[in-house]
């Protein structure tokens, strides 16, 4: 069982990244950009948990701040591989020399994860809408990730791949993000941990090369 799971999820992955490449074409721009945040988690029962995220994103060659932004959400497990997730988030974007707009977002999803041996495998489905100046951007996000727990060591390394389909012009599927994420996560403690990662993110217009850094905190 344990195997034709691991093999339906890695057919779906070739399929994302094939997605990505249809739907994207060459690109001119490249910048280097870095994303710095804090998360808290919050278990408030075995299946329930409340999960916050500051963050700060910096852009054009990590020169010019990008944006800050703050969100809340629940997280619930429903079975015990199966995670559905919600949350509200707000923005503070930086578009011009001295151009700051604020935005608003929020997501509904869910997850399902595998472990099998030291590795756990997780598909990710994500609808999210964003709100500034009265456009609404609708998406799906559609992510697979590996984990790999380093025996005897407080590493754990990843990779994740993601897309984004724009839903707002009824064309599906149709990318216009797309996502390509190694990592590794430092677990400190039970309680703390850094993940340290780097992220190829494609675009139509654009590439970028984003460096980043999230501390958890998890009680």
């Amino acid at each position: 069982m344990e195997t034709h799971r691991l093999r339906m999820l890695l057919a779906i992955l070739i399929l994302l990244v094939g997605f990505g490449k249809v739907g994207l074409s060459a690109q001119e721009t490249v910048d280097w950009r870095s994303w710095t945040s804090a998360v808290v988690n919050y278990r408030i029962t075995k299946s329930l948990l409340v999960r916050t995220k500051l963050e700060y994103r910096l852009k054009d060659d990590i020169s010019k701040s990008d944006r800050w932004s703050l969100n809340a959400g629940l997280n619930y497990n429903i079975l015990p591989f199966l995670e559905i997730k919600g949350a509200y988030e707000f923005h503070h974007r930086k578009l011009g020399d001295d151009l700051w707009k604020f935005r608003h977002r929020y997501y509904l999803g869910a997850q399902a994860s595998w472990k099998f041996c030291d590795f756990k495998l997780s598909w990710r489905e994500r609808f999210q809408q964003t709100i500034q100046d009265g456009y609404v951007e609708s998406m799906l996000r559609s992510r697979i990730k590996l984990d790999y727990g380093i025996p005897g060591t407080c590493l754990q390394p990843h990779f994740s791949i993601e897309t984004f389909q724009c839903l707002n012009d009824g064309t599906f599927p149709k990318v216009c993000r797309i996502r390509y994420r190694p990592g590794v996560k430092i677990g400190f403690s039970k309680r703390y941990a850094l993940i340290v990662f780097y992220c190829r993110q494609y675009e139509k217009l654009r590439k970028s090369n984003i460096a980043g850094m999230e501390m958890d905190f998890n009680f």
